[in-house]
């Protein structure tokens, strides 16, 4: 009989990495395979998710917790309140390849994520071609 096996927890490894006991990869990997919060724009027919930055350098905002998104949300009033919730490979899928993730953006523990790492861990994970 196998263990299942338990992805760590992504805002765990995030205050691990605030710490210096964690290095992007490991930040990365929890990302892709955790569930995450994110700000939501559009309708029904086509939800989208909300994008914000420098032209050319746009990053999306994934939360691991509803309280750390309606902290946000609270302080930065042009924020969308509304939300969906997905995997982090998934949301990745979603994005243009220059768009960034912040994870818990204002947090205690905030990590920014370029595409080109996420994209990196998908390729040796053998999740993407």
């Amino acid at each position: 009989m196998s263990a299942a096996r338990v992805e760590p927890d992504l805002s765990h490894v995030a205050h691990r990495w605030a710490d210096g006991e964690a290095d992007i990869v490991a930040v990365a990997d929890a990302f892709l395979d955790s569930s995450v919060f994110v700000t939501r724009t559009g309708d029904d027919q086509r939800p989208g998710v909300w994008a914000s930055g420098p032209p050319g350098r746009p990053t999306v905002c994934a939360f691991t917790s509803l309280t750390l998104l309606a902290q946000a949300v609270a302080r930065r009033p042009d924020t969308p309140a509304t939300y969906l919730t997905t995997t982090g490979a998934d949301l990745l899928s979603l994005l243009p390849t220059d768009c960034g993730v912040v994870v818990d953006a204002l947090g205690p523990a905030t990590v920014l994520l370029p595409y080109a790492v996420l994209r990196d861990r998908l390729v040796t994970k053998g999740d993407l071609q």
